[in-house]
């Protein structure tokens, strides 16, 4: 018994360090180019060269996660078996331990499938990419509280480009030397990032494969500690990550894809696509709905004169890249909060609990929307999350983004400043699109020019 609380307190540990350190990579605007020496450079172009030119995969990964918590030291071990065909179809699969997750990809749908909360997620991706789709964890720390550590370096190896993937807001690569890992030479280099540093080892000669990541944690043990100041004492984590067994360019069957959700697990379709496409709003009449927000009182999103730009941010708890999505979109919100702009964050079909436990871990200052049956989301056509949607002081979508990427907080503050500024997003030679809603009484038309509101009956937004 005393084993599986010290697991469970591990797994809770992880699951806050996740919430608290999930935005420190998508606060930065820019990315900096790495600084590498030539040796480094060589050994992590040769591993992306070789991996990109794999038109299939298969590998075995047995991960080892060793944690010391208040003078409690555990080890948790998992493994995993890799799949991969390009352009579009993965499977990483749990295939031993208590902690961590399942994710495929078939080109046409990706599952997510976490035991640990008896959940399967299912997201529509788009059938026709020439790159993979991200495997659902948007950074190292979140990641790591899954369970799924591995999660992001299968991520960097199975991208089209995997060298840029693998240095993205890498701050320095040193090459350590050469080292044996289970009886294979190879180099060993060293990485610095916002997050966590990790080593890596790569096979020498004519197969580069990677044969081992270890990943030290320290630096999201101080964020986690300096945001929880009551927790103290001795904090460490480190995964070990083995890669084993690799084979490239070999036949695997179409079942080696597919995902069928145990017996009795609760599935979220949230990330199912509708039948729309949410760019197609863009220049359209906003939806007119109710939102109903979080210990507050219910929305009307309706025409109303003088009204202001507002921005949805669709979400969901279990969404790893939400967690970066929302960490940038309140901070955005505090800047433009003076100009008029209003934020709204709509969560996606989950229970006012889960919702208000992660609003306020994530220190969250915008009012969150509960959608627990999906409706909005429908309205939006929501086909992935995070999805972000600007309507102007009209009352029109100006412009819809799925998806979280690092450019994503330029491209909005560049659009909210140019509604700001009394400008269209949309082409100038496009005509404007009118609302498939109906239209408000003629009497009440005269006092509601087409203007974006919300409140009370008669209250705007402020």
């Amino acid at each position: 018994m005393k084993t599986v609380r010290c697991v469970l307190y591990i797994c809770m540990v992880a699951g806050l360090i996740s919430l608290s350190t999930a935005g420190l990579v998508a606060a930065q605007e820019q990315p900096t180019k790495p600084c590498l020496d030539e040796q480094a450079d060589r050994a992590v172009k040769d591993l992306s060269q070789h991996m990109a030119a794999a038109k299939s995969l298969r590998a075995k990964i047995p991960m080892r996660l060793s944690v010391t918590a208040e003078g409690v030291s555990q080890e948790v071990l998992s493994s995993y078996t890799l799949a991969m065909q390009r352009p579009n179809k993965v499977a990483l699969r749990l295939a031993r331990g208590a902690a961590g997750m399942t994710v495929c990809s078939d080109g046409r749908r990706l599952s997510v499938y976490v035991p640990a909360s008896n959940r399967c997620m299912v997201t529509d991706i788009d059938g026709k990419s020439a790159d993979m789709p991200p495997l659902g964890a948007g950074s190292f720390a979140a990641a790591t509280a899954m369970g799924a550590p591995s999660l992001p370096f299968i991520n960097m190896l199975i991208r089209k480009d995997p060298y840029t993937a693998i240095l993205e807001k890498v701050t320095k690569v040193a090459y350590v030397g050469v080292e044996t890992v289970n009886g294979v030479e190879c180099h060993r280099l060293h990485f610095q990032h916002p997050e966590l540093d990790w080593d890596m080892w790569i096979q020498l000669g004519e197969k580069p494969w990677l044969m081992k990541c270890d990943v030290d944690l320290a630096k999201t043990m101080s964020a986690f500690r300096q945001s929880k100041p009551r927790e103290s004492g001795s904090w460490k984590m480190i995964a070990s990550i083995t890669f084993t067994d690799w084979e490239a360019d070999i036949e695997l069957p179409e079942d080696a894809f597919a995902f069928e959700p145990p017996e009795g697990v609760d599935q979220d379709d949230v990330g199912r696509a509708p039948s729309g496409n949410p760019e197609s709003l863009v220049g359209k009449q906003a939806p007119r709905t109710t939102l109903h927000i979080l210990d507050g009182d219910a929305v009307r999103m309706r025409a109303k004169k003088s009204g202001h730009p507002v921005v949805l941010e669709f979400w969901a708890t279990w969404c790893v890249p939400c967690r970066q999505s929302l960490k940038m979109v309140n901070d955005l919100a505090k800047t433009y909060q003076a100009k008029g702009v209003t934020v709204y964050l709509v969560n996606q079909n989950e229970d006012e609990s889960a919702v208000r436990a992660f609003v306020k871990d994530l220190r969250l200052a915008w009012p969150a929307v509960l959608d627990q049956k999906g409706k909005l989301g429908k309205k939006y056509f929501v086909r992935g999350i995070p999805e972000t949607v600007i309507i102007d002081s009209n009352g029109v979508v100006q412009a819809v983004h799925v998806g979280f990427a690092p450019d994503l907080e330029k491209v909005l503050r560049e659009e909210l400043d140019a509604l700001l500024a009394g400008k269209n997003l949309r082409s100038a030679a496009e005509p404007a699109a009118t609302s498939d809603q109906p239209r408000p009484r003629s009497e009440e038309r005269t006092k509601e020019e087409s203007g974006w509101r919300s409140g009370g009956a008669d209250s705007g937004i402020h």
